[in-house]
């Protein structure tokens, strides 16, 4: 007891409670060690920037306001995963819609035609994730790692074309 009454510095907390931090954000509600460790240096982070303004440095002051701080950043981080996950199947799940609307919608001479005409407006950027994801039936995960780029930025510039596209040649009366 009278240990954790003692100042701790900062490396020493880093030292001894890192692996503790990291399985107790496993148990949390992190995906993988990866995240986990993510997550921690986060929260060290953090206590970097606060550790002069901590009431004491106290081993039980530091340990107290790890574990709170390391529910509150693990739960934050769970919840925008969990709505990336979210956003990224509905985007997937509109970009299925969109497609079997259009094969649905003309023959395949005209369905020829008519990526024709889009391929003619489009860079190679856009005609690339529009192929990927018209034609090859690859969800936007496959075509971020094709790609090498973030899901995000992947879902974004889709989307942004969709709108090109959508604006010029599929009107809705």
């Amino acid at each position: 007891m009278e240990n954790l009454l003692q100042d701790i510095s900062f490396e020493s907390t880093y030292m001894k409670y890192c692996n503790m931090l990291i399985s107790n954000c496993c148990y949390m509600g992190a995906k993988n060690r990866y995240d986990a460790e993510e997550i921690v240096d986060d929260v060290f982070a953090l206590l970097y920037i606060k550790w002069n303004s901590l009431e004491s440095h106290a081993e039980s002051v530091v340990l107290k306001w790890l574990n709170i701080t390391l529910r509150n950043v693990t739960y934050s981080y769970v919840r925008r995963k969990n709505k990336q996950a979210r956003m990224l199947a509905e985007a997937e799940r509109e970009a299925s819609i969109l497609r079997a609307e259009k094969k649905s919608a003309c023959s395949d001479e005209e369905y020829n035609k008519l990526l024709e005409k889009l391929y003619a407006e489009m860079n190679e950027a856009e005609m690339l994730l529009f192929d990927c994801i018209i034609n090859n039936d690859m969800t936007l995960k496959d075509v971020s790692i094709l790609t090498e780029e973030n899901v995000n930025t992947v879902k974004s510039r889709w989307l942004r074309l969709r709108k090109k596209l959508e604006k010029r040649h599929f009107k809705k009366k």
